[in-house]
């Protein structure tokens, strides 16, 4: 789905739920976001973990920071690790910043530098 330079898909891989969000993560686009998230977690009722990648996100206000927070209340009450995928300072500074970054299981660019995404959650053994 695309809203207003924010596009988001899901898929599942492996036993882990993979939500993508590509573009600007703000006022205008949370809805479309948290729709997505939700709709997303309805369709994968148990997920061994749910992963959400941000690597295509350009711009991620605070309304970003409380999705990923409200993400992560849905995810503990399921007893499920979330594990972002932070591909750019974009979405890092933000979450290092407000010291949300040491919260999550978080993936970022120096973490895939020579590898996929792909590659370093199943590194990680999240897949």
């Amino acid at each position: 789905m695309s809203y207003h330079g924010l596009s988001v898909r899901s898929d599942i891989a492996g036993e882990s739920l993979v939500i993508e969000a590509d573009g600007e993560v703000d006022v205008v686009t949370a809805h479309t976001l948290e729709k997505q998230l939700s709709v997303a977690l309805r369709q994968a009722p148990q997920p061994r973990n749910i992963v959400l990648d941000l690597s295509g996100v350009r711009f991620f206000g605070t309304v970003g920071l409380s999705l990923v927070k409200w993400l992560e209340e849905r995810c503990r009450q399921r007893e499920v690790p979330l594990w972002l995928i932070a591909g750019n300072r974009a979405v890092t500074r933000p979450l290092e910043l407000t010291g949300l970054a040491n919260r999550f299981n978080v993936i970022t660019a120096r973490d895939a530098e020579e590898q996929t995404a792909q590659d370093a959650l199943e590194k990680r053994a999240v897949v």
